[in-house]
């Protein structure tokens, strides 16, 4: 492993290297898009995520990636499912199934892990995509989910909008909607328990600015079991060193998840970027994926 410079101010973890700086983003967006791999602020972090959920990744029988994105890749061969589905309505390099997610062609609990990044906002229905998730998760399994979300309000969406209004109410000309705080019960409804949680609780912030991980929020899904409520999980983030991390409860994952997050990878990854000072600033270099069910 290289030993990073102490000059060098900012790492992307999707790909592993040291920048000087993030370039711009669409509309200008400041520490935005590395200039190697091109990885945007939700890449970034989704790689730190999949690295902290190793174990439970590495040791998926099959994962299905939603829409598959380059930029996470390298991190996706390194913990390495069993079997890799990477499925989407177009052909691309990545894609190993073309699929419509509200019709997925795929046997009922067919995943452990499903990764679905920046997709809903572009489905019409997405009840019946939400549904379909729900459908092809393993009971036990996990989902990754984010979504563009404000905190303020309800989901403001229209599928019939034109490109135009799309542009002006959603960001985008292929988004028919901007999710809000009605994002999980839709989940809920359609067999789907979720809990946001943001990077800032795992991440101090001197990793997030070294990142340049803005702190928007993702949801750890599950199936949901008919009449059951929902399980908990303990996730415990890092802090600096002599601090207590706090117990935040993300869940819900269930027994057959009781693992321990792979310590070495993060920190290997932390690391790479703090070696300089010769101190990682953490008393916990892993989080738990799942223990301790009802603490």
């Amino acid at each position: 492993m290289t030993v990073p410079s102490v000059a060098a101010s900012r790492f992307c973890p999707a790909c592993d290297r040291e920048i000087e700086a993030f370039g711009p983003g669409p509309g200008g967006r400041p520490d935005a898009r590395c200039p190697h791999c091109h990885a945007m602020e939700r890449h970034r972090f989704l790689a730190v995520l999949l690295r902290f959920l190793a174990p439970v990744v590495a040791s998926a029988d099959a994962l299905l990636d939603v829409a598959p994105q380059p930029q996470v890749q390298h991190v996706l061969r390194q913990v390495g499912p069993g079997v890799y589905v990477g499925a989407d309505v177009a052909p691309g390099r990545l894609v190993t199934t073309l699929a419509d997610l509200t019709r997925l062609p795929f046997r009922d609990g067919g995943f452990d892990v499903i990764v679905c990044y920046h997709v809903l906002e572009h489905i019409g229905d997405d009840r019946a995509a939400m549904r379909e998730l729900a459908r092809v998760l393993r009971p036990g399994g996990i989902g990754i989910v984010q979504v563009p979300y404000r905190d303020a309000s309800l989901t403001d969406e229209n599928p019939a909008a034109a490109d135009d209004e799309r542009v002006r109410r959603f960001g985008q000309a292929d988004h028919v909607r901007w999710y809000g705080t009605d994002f999980e019960q839709r989940l809920l409804d359609s067999g789907v328990h979720a809990r946001r949680f943001h990077p800032s609780d795992l991440l101090t912030e001197t990793d997030l600015h070294r990142f340049a991980i803005s702190d928007e929020p993702v949801w750890i899904c599950r199936r949901r079991a008919a009449g059951a409520a929902p399980a908990t999980f303990t996730l415990h983030g890092l802090q600096p060193l002599g601090v207590a991390p706090p117990e935040r409860q993300i869940g819900p994952l269930g027994p057959a998840e009781r693992q321990t997050v792979d310590r070495a990878a993060v920190r290997r990854l932390l690391a790479r970027h703090r070696l300089g000072r010769l101190v990682l600033r953490t008393r916990r270099l892993a989080l738990r994926a799942v223990g301790r069910l009802g603490d």
